[in-house]
C-alpha cells in the first residue's frame, strides 16, 4: 500500500513539473539565443527555462534562484553554469563579481573549449580590474578567433583605456620624450613637507628609489595606442558598418591630435544614422578645433534640434561650467 501511495505521488509530481516547464519538441532543449545544447534533464532545463524569463523580467535574485536549482539538478548543466555567471555580474558589487568567476570556471570545467564563455570570464576579469588576466585571456582567444568581432572590440577598448592611463603618466609639455607625472606635486608637498615643484623635482632625481625605476612611458603609450586602433579596424574590415568600432577609433584620432581623422569617422557615423546628435556634436568640436567656427555652430544648431527638452536644458546651462 505504502509502495503504491509512493508511486502515485512520484506520478503526480511529475506530472506538475511537466505543465510547470514544459519541453520543446525533439528531445534536447535548446537555448533559443545562443543555439547551444542544454541539459538532458527536462526538469533542470525548465528551472532554466524560468531564470531566463526572470533575467527578461529583471528579476535578478529570482533569476539567480532558478539557475542555482538547475544546476543542483544537473551540476553538468554549462550553459546554467554560464548564466548564473553572467547573472551574478547584474548585481554590481565585488562580491558578486568573484561569485561570477567561479561560476564560470565552474562552466568551464565541463567545457573548456566554450569561447564565449571564455571571452565573458575575460569581460568578468576586467570589470574586477584584473587588466592582466583580461588582455592575457583575449589574446590566447585571439590565437583560434582572430576575427571574432565581440572578442576584438573588447581587446581594443582595453588598450584603449591603457592608452589614457599611460597618457596621465606623460606631460607632454615638459619636452618632447614626456615624462612620468603619476606622483603629484601637492601630495608629495603634504607627505614629506616639500614646497614647489623644484624641490619635487631634485627630490624625485635625488630619491627615485623610493618610488622604483623611473622611466619615459611615452613608448607603452604609443604601443597601446596602435594596438587599440588596430583592432578597431579589424573590426571595420570585417563590418564597415560597426558604430562602435567607429566611434571609439574617432575618439583615438582626437587623442593624438588627428583633427581631420576624428571628423572623418564621425561623417561615416553620421552616414549610417543622420539623426546621430552625439556624432553632430563631435562633429561641431572637431570642426571647432580647425577654428572652422562657421560649420561648428551649424554642427551644435543641428545637435541642439535633435535633443529631448532635458538634454537641451542641461546643454544651454552654465551651472556645470561656472561656479557659484
Amino acid at each position: 500500500m505504502k509502495i503504491r501511495f509512493l508511486f502515485i505521488l512520484l506520478f503526480f509530481n511529475l506530472l506538475f513539473f511537466s505543465q510547470l516547464f514544459p519541453l520543446e519538441k525533439g528531445g534536447i532543449e535548446k537555448s533559443d539565443s545562443t543555439g547551444v545544447v542544454l541539459s538532458e534533464n527536462q526538469f533542470s532545463v525548465g528551472l532554466y527555462n524560468r531564470g531566463m524569463e526572470f533575467l527578461k523580467a529583471d528579476s535578478i535574485d529570482a533569476a539567480i534562484k532558478a539557475f542555482k536549482r538547475a544546476i543542483r539538478i544537473d551540476k553538468k548543466f554549462i550553459e546554467a553554469h554560464h548564466q548564473l555567471g553572467m547573472t551574478y555580474v547584474e548585481k554590481g558589487t565585488i562580491y558578486h563579481r568573484m561569485k561570477a568567476v567561479r561560476a564560470l570556471r565552474e562552466a568551464l570545467f565541463w567545457d573548456r573549449k566554450n569561447f564565449q564563455i571564455q571571452l565573458d570570464l575575460g569581460k568578468v576579469y576586467l570589470l574586477q580590474n584584473f587588466r592582466y588576466n583580461a588582455k592575457k585571456k583575449f589574446n590566447w582567444l585571439r590565437k583560434t578567433n582572430p576575427n571574432n568581432i565581440e572578442l576584438l572590440l573588447a581587446l581594443a577598448k582595453l588598450y584603449q583605456d591603457d592608452v589614457e592611463y599611460y597618457q596621465n603618466m606623460v606631460n607632454t609639455f615638459m619636452d618632447d620624450r614626456g615624462a612620468l607625472t603619476f606622483v603629484d606635486a601637492n601630495l608629495l608637498s603634504n607627505i614629506f613637507d616639500y614646497t614647489g615643484p623644484a624641490d619635487v623635482k631634485r627630490f624625485i632625481r635625488d630619491r627615485d628609489e623610493l618610488f622604483g625605476q623611473f622611466q619615459d612611458y611615452t613608448s607603452y603609450l604609443q604601443k597601446d595606442f596602435a594596438e587599440a586602433a588596430n583592432a578597431y579596424i579589424q573590426v571595420l574590415n570585417l563590418d564597415p558598418e560597426n558604430r562602435e568600432a567607429l566611434y571609439q577609433l574617432s575618439l583615438l584620432a582626437f587623442t593624438a591630435g588627428m583633427i581631420p581623422d576624428f571628423i572623418r569617422f564621425q561623417k561615416r557615423l553620421l552616414e549610417l544614422d543622420p539623426d546621430d546628435k552625439d556624432a553632430h556634436l563631435f562633429l561641431g568640436l572637431g570642426y571647432h578645433k580647425l577654428k572652422n567656427y562657421d560649420i561648428a555652430y551649424k554642427e551644435f544648431e543641428i545637435a541642439k534640434s535633435l535633443m529631448e527638452s532635458d538634454e537641451l536644458a542641461v546643454f544651454n546651462s552654465i551651472d556645470h561650467i561656472v561656479p557659484d
